[in-house]
């Protein structure tokens, strides 16, 4: 289904950085900046942020970062899609949207009635749920009924979520670098501590961690360039908004059922150095889909959109093709 829009004097908050900004729709705030198009779609449970690649009609690629940054890590992998489906007749007109996870970017942090019931150790069990709806709520608000949803890390919870939880709406899915399964408890207690560590400090250092390159790492990854971007981007971001995503993750059910409710074309993909959700976590989650395709990328690590930006394109781009094209409904 196309894009539906219509006029409105409604106006809200955009990004600070916005060169430029207008107002169009209900519930909808746009902005501008460079050649990316932004805009904060409010409804549902909560205000979803949208990084507007290319608008155009039909089924969407919808992109969903990882924790801890916003959907800038997306940048390079989108133009590289654009520009590897700009002679397809099939892929040209095809929107591409990255959404922002409540309280990444400039996105608010959620309300703690929206955010739900608070579990004893802080964590957030129906957030994800609530993260998912407004999600498909931002999509149909902006005239699309389906989508190709892609998530990477803590992007692919939400992706399995939507699955699990609205699958009319999913064309296609992409499960990069990400795991359906909850939290260990270890795991679970870490990610409250460091929630509590934002807050309590007000700073981002808690998980800058990711930032810091390790010998286990990919080569670009420890590069000095991509340090100094991966650094700015944690740096932008909100301890409340670090914190909120955190006990969200903390708190999400299992997913592993959504699997077998995936009857669309489906891509598994992951980095051959990913510590935690590497080939030997996501080989078997392609395995027990049928519609799906694994791939694999050598001598890269857990970010593999801004790690191999072009590789992940032409990957999604297949997806993109096959669901677009080629649907397995």
């Amino acid at each position: 289904m196309g894009r539906m829009e219509n006029d409105s004097n409604d106006n809200r908050k955009t990004a600070p950085a916005a060169a430029a900004s207008a107002t169009t729709g209900p519930g909808i705030a746009h902005s501008e900046t460079g050649s990316v198009r932004t805009l904060l779609a409010e409804t549902g449970p909560m205000a979803v942020g949208v990084r507007r690649h290319r608008d155009g009609d039909g089924i969407p690629l919808v992109l969903v970062p990882a924790f801890p940054v916003d959907a800038r890590m997306w940048d390079a992998c989108a133009r590289e899609i654009l520009e590897q489906t700009t002679d397809d007749p099939a892929l040209a007109a095809m929107p591409v949207l990255a959404l922002e996870m409540p309280g990444s970017g400039s996105t608010p942090v959620p309300s703690a009635a929206a955010s739900g019931r608070v579990d004893a150790d802080g964590a957030l069990p129906g957030a994800l749920d609530a993260m998912a709806e407004s999600f498909v709520a931002a999509m149909r608000l902006l005239g699309y009924e389906q989508a190709v949803w892609v998530g990477v890390s803590m992007g692919g919870y939400a992706v399995l979520d939507i699955q699990r939880l609205h699958p009319e709406t999913v064309a296609g899915v992409g499960l990069l670098d990400s795991k359906p399964t909850i939290d260990s408890e270890e795991t679970r207690r870490n990610r409250l501590e460091i929630a509590a560590k934002a807050e309590e400090e007000e700073s981002v250092w808690p998980v800058m961690g990711f930032a810091r390159p390790d010998i286990h790492d990919s080569e670009i990854k420890r590069s000095p360039a991509f340090v100094e971007m991966f650094r700015g981007w944690i740096g932008q971001q909100s301890p409340e908004g670090v914190a909120w995503r955190e006990r969200m993750a903390a708190g999400r059910p299992d997913l592993y059922g959504a699997l077998d409710s995936v009857s669309v074309p489906m891509l598994v993909l992951t980095g051959e150095l990913a510590p935690l959700s590497g080939p030997s976590v996501m080989r078997p989650l392609a395995r027990r889909v049928a519609s799906a395709v694994f791939v694999l990328l050598p001598r890269t690590g857990h970010f593999t959109p801004v790690e191999r930006p072009a590789a992940v394109a032409t990957a999604l781009t297949a997806l993109c093709r096959q669901a677009v094209c080629s649907p397995l409904k």
